[in-house]
């Protein structure tokens, strides 16, 4: 992230290309990769991934890693003039009558 916003002047363009690439990876994975994982493996199996993934979590990030990172994020949005979305959301096409 740090190299991200080096490139980049202002934060905004920073936060759009993080959330757009965040987006991305998020995408592929959920809709091709672990799909097509889980479908490897049993519900035990699964569950003892997931629990992997946990104690990786909290070896790298504390206790709470995922939840003080989406505060970090949140407060940065904010600071940034970015905690309302729909301030970006474009408005419906208005209705043409008659056609």
């Amino acid at each position: 992230m740090a190299s991200l916003a080096r490139h980049h002047r202002d934060g905004w363009t920073a936060s759009v290309d993080l959330h757009a690439s965040i987006f991305m990876l998020t995408l592929g994975e959920d809709t091709i990769i672990f799909p097509a994982w889980k479908q490897t493996m049993t519900a035990k199996q699964l569950d003892e991934m997931n629990d992997k993934f946990e104690d990786i979590e909290h070896e790298q990030f504390g206790e709470n890693g995922f939840e003080d990172a989406v505060k970090q994020i949140s407060a940065i949005e904010k600071s940034l003039g970015l905690a309302d979305i729909s301030q970006f959301t474009a408005p419906p096409p208005p209705k043409v009558s008659g056609a």
